[in-house]
């Protein structure tokens, strides 16, 4: 269930006009997805890591615009 911290962020809803959740360490195995944007309502879940893999990414935040980038 990748909102599975939805509900626990579900009751600060109607305070925020917006919340972004940020997680890492995602990307440690090749099963997982290493970048991950989700949005349910006013709730977005963006994740990132870095794993064992050949073609790892990173999010940089520019602007309040988010890219990916290969390292």
């Amino acid at each position: 269930e990748p909102f599975h911290n939805f509900n626990i962020l579900k009751k600060y809803s109607n305070e925020f006009d917006e919340i972004i959740s940020f997680s890492g360490d995602t990307g440690a195995f090749e099963y997982l997805p290493s970048i991950e944007c989700l949005k349910k309502g006013n709730i977005k879940f963006i994740s990132s890591g870095i794993g064992d893999r050949e073609a790892n990414k990173i999010l940089v935040l520019i602007n309040d615009e988010i890219f990916q980038i290969k390292i």
